[in-house]
């Protein structure tokens, strides 16, 4: 319904910049050759129909090559990054206003591997949000987001969680590195 900038959202607005570019419309990009290289697509013409009939899929994971292009200064991955972060900010800001926080000092905590992308996301993000609420003192989740709901369901059954917060955060960290190591085959 509108609502969302993940990896995945972030990858379909650069590939409408590939469209664009094969149509001949500015700018040109190398997005469509660093998705090619993702699809084994042989040229433009084979990655869109290829992405149009689903012979080719691109999901969350090509943002890593989005965010690769617009370091190296193509304008139209800088401008599908610079988008999601315009994006999360009017998520954010409509929570923001939704709870009447526009004048408080709060913390807004950034979850998710997309910030580690940089400024051209944060930056844009950073500035919308602080024009409506300049309180905001934004935070990076140092610890899975899981911890959170864990620590709720603790105090719900009448546990203090508070006193394995430190172990819990470890212990679910060592879980994740050793689940994603196996994912990539490190066993």
């Amino acid at each position: 319904m509108g609502e969302g900038a993940g990896a995945g959202e972030l990858v379909a607005e650069a590939l409408r910049g590939v469209a664009r570019a094969w149509s001949l419309r500015p700018p040109a990009t190398r997005l469509t050759e660093a998705f090619m290289q993702l699809t084994g697509a042989l040229d433009a013409d084979d990655l869109l129909e290829g992405l149009t009939l689903e012979r080719y899929h691109l999901n969350a994971e090509a943002a890593r090559s989005v965010f690769r292009v617009a370091a190296d200064g193509d304008v139209v991955a800088c401008q599908a990054i610079e988008w999601a972060g315009k994006e999360l900010a009017s998520l954010a800001i409509g929570v923001i206003r939704q709870l009447n926080f526009e004048r408080l000092d709060f913390d807004a905590v950034l979850v998710g591997s997309l910030f580690d992308g940089g400024s051209l996301l944060s930056e844009p993000l950073f500035r919308a949000v602080r024009a409506v609420a300049p309180g905001v003192r934004f935070l990076r989740l140092s610890a899975p987001p899981i911890i959170g709901g864990v620590m709720i369901g603790m105090e719900i059954a009448g546990c203090d969680p508070r006193r394995v917060h430190t172990r819990l955060i470890e212990s679910t960290q060592e879980l994740y590195s050793s689940r994603q190591g196996a994912a990539m085959g490190e066993d």
